[in-house]
């Protein structure tokens, strides 16, 4: 039987070469196979240091008007925040020799202690290494980031009302919401254990309070008890009016991916949560 061709081979090779110049750039050597980001917009590889040392080498392109390279030193900033996540130890930026209207940049990382608790940012297996300290870890982080002060935002205030009107008829008014520095992309492929640490900050930013919690109570859906447990632990973030915005603006982000083809096993469960959601907004 013939293998079906892979329609994105050239833009794998693409982001493949780009990295290679990234290695080239910040002095390491590539080893291993790559990992591609979703939708081919990121790619990332363990590297060597001449000394050794094991490094993660990732590296993400902006295209005009994505707006990505006003937010894509996240990984960078967030050593400064003080929660556990592989440090960034160099970084590099440049133009495509080929295509100057594209951004490159290249972070040359620590390797994370353990594996992510997922390979898909919606859960399909339940996460095992999540213990008590582990759930106790994740909350000191969660609130070491949202009092982290930042000008950088992940969901701009005037979005809200149009995000929420369209979805779910709901109103809201920003102003009369409790705000907080995010990750933004809390999920459990996001996320390492049995020891901590929190992946790729590319949408670190303010956001309702309780948005990063709201992210992982979303993605776990499929999985009942696992939602249950993320409910459980950050119930004091999720169960506030602020705390209903946040989980509605994720599950329209979420609704978002669905309508272009991701993740739609989620949409029967997500859309009844968010109907729940909205419904007891509406009471409040």
């Amino acid at each position: 039987m013939t293998a079906e061709p892979d329609p994105d081979a050239d833009q794998r090779e693409w982001l493949r070469q780009r990295l290679r110049s990234a290695a080239d750039a910040l002095g390491v050597q590539l080893a291993g196979d790559p990992a591609f980001g979703a939708h081919l917009h990121a790619i990332g590889s363990r590297a060597l240091t001449p000394e050794g040392a094991g490094r993660w080498l990732k590296l993400r392109y902006d295209l005009p008007g994505w707006g990505v390279a006003d937010t894509w030193d996240g990984d960078q900033l967030a050593d400064e925040i003080g929660v556990p996540k592989p440090h960034v130890h160099a970084w590099h930026t440049w133009a495509d020799p080929d295509h100057p209207d594209i951004g490159l940049r290249a972070d040359l990382m620590d390797l994370a202690t353990g594996p992510a608790l997922s390979t898909d940012m919606v859960l399909h297996e339940a996460p095992a290494r999540t213990g008590a300290a582990w759930w106790g870890d994740l909350r000191a982080a969660l609130d070491t980031i949202a009092a982290y002060p930042t000008r950088r935002q992940r969901q701009h205030p005037d979005e809200i009302g149009p995000i929420l009107r369209e979805y779910f008829a709901v109103d809201v008014d920003p102003g009369e919401l409790d705000w907080a520095t995010a990750h933004g992309d809390l999920h459990w492929g996001n996320l390492t254990g049995p020891r901590l640490e929190i992946l790729d900050w590319d949408n670190l930013g303010t956001a309702p309070a309780g948005y990063d919690a709201a992210t992982l109570l979303c993605t776990s859906l499929l999985l009942p008890d696992t939602a249950g447990r993320v409910h459980l632990e950050l119930a004091d973030l999720l169960d506030t009016p602020t705390g209903d915005v946040a989980q509605l603006l994720v599950a329209a982000r979420l609704l978002s991916h669905i309508e272009h083809g991701d993740h739609a096993d989620l949409e029967p469960a997500l859309r009844a949560h968010a109907s729940t959601v909205a419904g007891r907004l509406a009471t409040r």
